[in-house]
């Protein structure tokens, strides 16, 4: 798996917001690869 943080903007008290997967890499993944990721962090 890739190491992805998982935030939520706008939340209060840890709860709602907006949900948001976040990876950092050295180059742009590749389109394939940002669906695999979107499908792991079930965004």
């Amino acid at each position: 798996m890739t190491n992805v943080l998982r935030l939520a903007a706008f939340s209060q008290n840890g709860q709602g917001g907006n949900p948001a997967g976040v990876a950092f890499y050295d180059e742009m993944p590749s389109a394939k690869e940002i669906m695999l990721i979107t499908k792991e962090v079930d965004y």
